[in-house]
């Protein structure tokens, strides 16, 4: 708290630059490219954590039978620079953790691009495949150079924006001003006792625009899958087992607890979002690992870092350990119809 209070500073005068900037793009001195086809953004005011990866797999999901779909990121983590369109053999060094886990998932369903200067990347993705009906932009809700026309933010149900302070301070990439922006609002990682009345509450603290929708979105689990093709693992197999979790997201908390309460014991091991892991930290994990007493133990990684481990210099310790990933999924209380019909409706219409 008080490293908080000596960084307030830094954050006024960083919230000044920044609302500066919006203000040009509400005036237009700053222009924002429109698009003739419908562009989703999702994205959140904070750094990260709230579960955006997963919604725009969620979103993936619900067009790609119906509609020409495709997803553009920045592929943050990447070595490689520029535009470039993934393919069966992109890996997640090339195109970043995010789109290699779209890849690995939809595979051939849609079509997938990173790149850093967008309106050009989706003009390339227009032209490379006319037939495109819509482009999901991930992690898109400050790259105001493109003018989306739904607007989909995302906030962490333990870590609203609301209860935030800009950076460094905080959290914040923006003023919590900058949820005017936002078409729809998506609060994430809710508990699963979630009520009327906790919805109400929060409704309120949002104090939104009359046009604004809200929605309450939670995680849940798969079965645990093998990095090595092992039989996938269920919740009641884990019950006497102790985990090693390894995490390399903003945010490892709600996977924390979630196994925690399945399994006999969990160990974090926490590095940067978005890392990429090296030999000698697979030397670490594998230290820890070993630590481990039981003769009954895994070591568990989310779906984003397995990305990160299929790598050729990874995969003879990959090989040695026991490594599983864990599979997320998105589900909204009492909402997902009329969540849905926004989105299909968007792009039906346009």
């Amino acid at each position: 708290m008080q490293l908080r209070i000596l960084l307030l500073p830094f954050s006024i005068i960083y919230g000044l630059i920044i609302r500066f900037r919006n203000l040009f793009f509400d005036l237009g001195f700053f222009s924002s490219k429109s698009f003739s086809f419908p562009v989703i953004t999702v994205g959140n005011l904070s750094t990260g954590g709230t579960g955006k990866t997963p919604h725009v797999a969620y979103l993936i999901n619900l067009l790609r039978d119906r509609f020409q779909v495709a997803t553009l990121s920045r592929g943050y983590g990447r070595s490689t620079s520029g535009f470039i369109i993934a393919d069966m053999n992109s890996n997640a060094k090339q195109i970043g953790d995010e789109p290699m886990l779209y890849m690995h998932r939809f595979s051939k369903s849609i079509l997938i691009g990173v790149g850093e200067k967008r309106v050009e990347a989706i003009e390339k993705m227009k032209e490379f495949q006319p037939q495109l009906q819509t482009i999901i932009l991930d992690d898109a809700y400050q790259h105001r150079f493109v003018k989306a026309g739904l607007t989909i933010l995302l906030t962490e149900y333990n870590h609203p924006f609301f209860s935030d302070y800009l950076l460094p301070a905080g959290n914040l990439r923006e003023p919590t001003s900058g949820k005017k922006r936002a078409d729809v609002i998506v609060v994430t990682k809710c508990p699963e006792d979630l009520n009327n009345e906790m919805r109400l509450a929060y409704k309120n603290k949002m104090q939104l625009g009359s046009k604004q929708q809200l929605y309450f979105s939670g995680f849940k689990y798969g079965n645990l899958i093998s990095l090595k093709n092992n039989p996938a693992l269920t919740e009641s197999d884990l019950k006497d087992f102790e985990v090693l979790l390894v995490s390399g997201i903003a945010n490892p908390e709600h996977i924390y607890y979630y196994l925690k309460g399945i399994c006999s014991k969990v160990y974090l091991l926490s590095f940067a979002d978005h890392y990429q892991y090296k030999v000698g930290d697979m030397q670490f994990i594998e230290k820890n690992f070993n630590t481990i007493a039981s003769s009954k133990k895994i070591i568990v990684t989310t779906e984003k870092d397995a990305m990160r481990f299929h790598d050729e210099d990874l995969s003879p310790m990959i090989n040695q350990l026991p490594f599983y990933y864990l599979p997320i999924e998105v589900y909204f209380f009492n909402e997902s119809i009329n969540f849905n019909q926004t989105i299909l409706n968007y792009v039906a219409k346009n």
